[in-house]
């Protein structure tokens, strides 16, 4: 249940569908008659005024120019374009020559490993008659290190595979 006097219901009523400056406004405007009315003083009537915004002002140019402007836009446009087409088409031939290089260290890569991998086959399963002991434990030493690479581990003796 609410109280109003006079025209106050109005407002309220009509101040819920207005933008938030208006009623920032309105509050403002009614604290400050309450400030008239507690010290006892004539409100003043205030007035707002509005200004209504201007609107820009078009010249008038001559056909012509404006034709002509128009034109040398399209121009730019035109080559602005081709020039975006030119730069995508030069990176998509970078892209697809770095492709190409990655796929065929990929390739490299595999065939490394494999022959890596047929080499140390080849070690541990080689008999030499000169010296098999050391043979044995040098191949038994060769281990694939965490970067991919071939390491010889700790070797106890060095192998000979030279004989003398």
């Amino acid at each position: 249940m609410s109280f109003f006097f006079g025209n106050e219901a109005a407002e309220y009523s009509s101040e819920e569908h207005q933008p938030e400056t208006t009623q920032v406004k309105m509050g403002l405007q009614k604290m400050i008659k309450l400030k008239y009315l507690e010290k006892g003083t004539d409100i003043p009537a205030i007035q707002e005024t509005k200004i209504a915004p201007t609107k820009p002002k078009i010249k008038k140019e001559n056909p012509d120019v404006i034709k002509l402007r128009r034109e040398r836009n399209k121009h730019a446009a035109m080559k602005c374009r081709k020039r975006k087409r030119e730069r995508i088409e030069k990176l998509e031939k970078k892209t697809n020559k770095l492709e190409e290089i990655r796929r065929k260290k990929q390739q490299e890569k595999a065939k490394l490993k494999e022959e890596l991998r047929n080499l140390t086959s080849s070690l541990r399963n080689h008999c030499c008659k000169l010296n098999s002991k050391s043979t044995t434990a040098a191949a038994d030493t060769w281990t694939i290190g965490l970067q991919g690479l071939p390491q010889w581990g700790p070797l106890k003796t060095i192998p000979n595979f030279i004989g003398t």
